[in-house]
C-alpha cells in the first residue's frame, strides 16, 4: 500500500501505528476482513512524500525488495493512492523495474496534476536523479504535481510494461441539486479544480490502463479526494482488481 502526498499509511489506508489498531473503516482493515494477513500478504509503508519522484521510486524499490524477502515471493501487487500512483507508474517504466510487480492499482492518480499544487510551480532542473524525462530530477513532488506539468503529461502517455496489469479507480463528485446554497460555491470550486474529487480532475485519471472505473456520486466526505480510500465501493473495486 502506497499513500499520497503529505500523508502516511495510517491516514490514507487506516493502517495501525504504535498507539492504535487499524481504523475499522479503512482500506487496511477491509483487506484483513477479506482474508489478507499483515506481514504475510499485506504490507504498507510510509515515506517522505515531498521528495523528488525518482528518489521516492528508489525508496519504493527497497521496500519491494524487503516484502519479497519477507513473504518469499517473486512478485508483488501495488495498491496506490494519489501521488502513490505517480510513483508506482514511474517505477514500473524506469530502469529500476525488474518484473517484480504483477498488478498496479491506482486510486485517483493525478496524471494532469492538481490546481492545488500550482502554488509550488517553479522552473524545474535536470540532474543525475533523472531516469526518464527532462525536468523531474531535483524537483520536489508538489512542484511536479502542478496542473498540466510537462513531466506528468509525458508520464501519462508512456506505455506500461506488457506484463503489469493496471487498474485505475477515480471519483467524480457532483452537488445535490436540492441544496441550492451548495451549488454555486461548488460550481466555482469545480471550475477551478476541474470536475473530479475536488483535488484531482477526473481527466487526470483517464489514462490508458487495462481496467478503468469511474464512480459518480453526490458530494460528501467520502467523495472527496482525501477520503476515497475509506469509500466502501472503492475498497471493493480495489480488492477485486488485486485478485
Amino acid at each position: 500500500m502506497i499513500h499520497g502526498i503529505s500523508s502516511n499509511a495510517r491516514k490514507t489506508f487506516g493502517a495501525p501505528n504504535l498507539f492504535g489498531a487499524p481504523h475499522p473503516e479503512g482500506m487496511y482493515q477491509f483487506f484483513i476482513n477479506r482474508g489478507y494477513q499483515p506481514g504475510k500478504d499485506l504490507f504498507w509503508y510510509s515515506y517522505p512524500t515531498l521528495k523528488p519522484i525518482p528518489v521516492s521510486a528508489r525508496r519504493l524499490k527497497r521496500e519491494i525488495e524487503k516484502v519479497i524477502q519477507t513473504a518469499g515471493v517473486a512478485e508483488v501487487n501495488l495498491l496506490t493512492f494519489s501521488l502513490g500512483g505517480i510513483i508506482g507508474k514511474y517505477y514500473v517504466i524506469s530502469p529500476l523495474f525488474q518484473n517484480e510487480v504483477r498488478k498496479l492499482v491506482m486510486i485517483a492518480p493525478p496524471f494532469l496534476g492538481s490546481r492545488w499544487a500550482d502554488w509550488f510551480k517553479i522552473p524545474l532542473s535536470r540532474s543525475a536523479e533523472d531516469f526518464l524525462f527532462e525536468g523531474d530530477g531535483r524537483a520536489l513532488s508538489p512542484q511536479v504535481l502542478s496542473f498540466e506539468n510537462p513531466f506528468l503529461q509525458k508520464l501519462a502517455h508512456a506505455p506500461f510494461p506488457d506484463n503489469v496489469e493496471t487498474t485505475i479507480i477515480a471519483m467524480k463528485a457532483v452537488p445535490n441539486p436540492r441544496l441550492r446554497l451548495v451549488q454555486e460555491p461548488f460550481r466555482w470550486l469545480t471550475d477551478w479544480t476541474g470536475e473530479g474529487d475536488l483535488v484531482v480532475p477526473i481527466e487526470s485519471s483517464r489514462i490508458n490502463v487495462d481496467h478503468y472505473y469511474e464512480l459518480t456520486e453526490e458530494l460528501s466526505l467520502k467523495a472527496f479526494h482525501r477520503f476515497l480510500p475509506y469509500h466502501r465501493r472503492i475498497q471493493e473495486l480495489a480488492f477485486e482488481a488485486l485478485q
